[in-house]
């Protein structure tokens, strides 16, 4: 049972600085990176996102939102782009938020986004959670305009990188 509880105290840990994460603006969550390099994003990680993201819509009265090509795309090649280093960090690669109309190619009316990282690469729900309990992330999730949605993950030793575009036509 020890380990168990050391299991859970890290897991408590891990959901705190998502959240302080959100509270900062997203711009400066560094994390402990055991190897700089990327990998190839998790479909299944991407799905349990979007399910999730469509499922906390729900649970306010919203339709669900689908999938767009060109905002998973996007959310793709952002989420490498954190976890490889580009938005500063050195060793310890932080989040930051992309210009929002950066490589969407199709007409739009409004454009949103969440970013974060969350250990251990598996912490999928967590990294859901961290965005719910956000106010700002929410919002984005909640919003009634928005009509697509695309989520990228990318990852970098045990952590996973995530974006998630909003767009409204």
């Amino acid at each position: 049972m020890p380990n168990a509880t050391r299991f859970s105290k890290f897991f408590v840990i891990v959901a705190i600085i998502a959240i302080a994460a959100s509270f900062s603006g997203c711009a400066q969550v560094r994390a402990k990176v055991l190897a700089a390099k990327t990998t190839a994003p998790s479909n299944s990680a991407e799905s349990a996102l979007v399910s999730g993201i469509n499922n906390f819509r729900a649970a306010h009265g919203l339709k669900a939102l689908p999938v767009h090509s060109n905002l998973v795309n996007k959310a793709r090649s952002w989420a490498s782009h954190m976890a490889s280093g580009g938005c500063g960090g050195g060793s310890v690669p932080n989040i930051c938020h992309s210009n929002l109309s950066n490589g969407i190619t199709v007409r739009w009316a409004l454009l949103g986004e969440n970013v974060g990282m969350v250990g251990p690469k598996t912490n999928v729900s967590g990294m859901e959670k961290a965005f719910e309990d956000s106010k700002p992330h929410a919002e984005n999730m909640l919003n009634r305009d928005i009509d697509y949605l695309g989520v990228g993950v990318a990852y970098v030793g045990n952590y996973m990188y995530v974006a998630e575009e909003f767009m409204a036509t």
